[in-house]
């Protein structure tokens, strides 16, 4: 089943009005996994800019135990990005966030969701990469004082390292003209959900 745009502004609409009223950053605890479960890594994805709130309630399966343990000093969201403070645990190319909530039973562990830094430098705007996933951290990692920053919430910008391009499948039109998508490679690519094509274009595919 192909879920509409509508629906998914929906639940959009209603994750925002739940940070507004809540300040629960546990929100943001979504594609977790066991640690005996958590997937590696997606190469082909992690340079595409992902949404920092979940997409619909499925997204939340793995997350029941996590419970917020003090509530944020900031978390609210506005012009398409989330801002809140976090702990930063930063190693090469990738990037933490440490939330303030964690598994109900271990207070030594904390959840940590991907982040990467839209500019290097001082900036304080991040995005959430899709193929990296929510992990648990323990707490003894934080070695830095929590700190504010922005996290886009828009599928739609482009990050530092790629650039996306996007084409609609449209199953009437093409039968209009008696063509018919056969397959997508890489599979990566194809959206199912949105029915949509998604590319990636590195620098080092652009033409100077």
């Amino acid at each position: 089943m192909i879920y509409g745009e509508g629906a998914d502004q929906a639940f959009l609409r209603l994750q925002e009005q739940i940070i507004r009223t809540t300040k629960d950053d546990s929100i943001l605890v979504w594609g977790l996994y066991p640690p005996e479960e958590t997937p590696i890594d997606d190469p082909d994805q992690v340079d595409l800019v992902g949404r920092i709130l979940a997409t619909g309630p499925s997204d939340f399966a793995n997350s029941g135990h996590i419970i917020c343990r003090k509530q944020p000093r900031s978390l609210d969201i506005s012009g398409g990005s989330l801002q809140l403070y976090v702990s930063l645990l930063t190693s090469a190319s990738r990037a933490v966030g440490l939330l303030d909530c964690g598994p109900k039973h271990d207070p030594q562990q904390a959840v940590g969701i991907p982040l990467v830094q839209v500019a290097s430098g001082l900036s304080d705007e991040y995005v959430r990469p899709k193929g990296r996933y929510t992990v648990l951290q323990s707490i003894t990692a934080a070695s830095t004082l929590p700190r504010l920053i922005h996290i886009r919430n828009d599928s739609q910008h482009k990050s530092a390292k790629a650039k996306e391009q996007y084409w609609l499948y449209n199953e009437d039109a093409f039968a209009e003209v008696n063509l018919d998508l056969v397959n997508v490679n890489p599979p990566s690519y194809w959206d199912q959900e949105r029915a949509m094509i998604v590319s990636t274009i590195t620098a080092s595919d652009s033409v100077a």
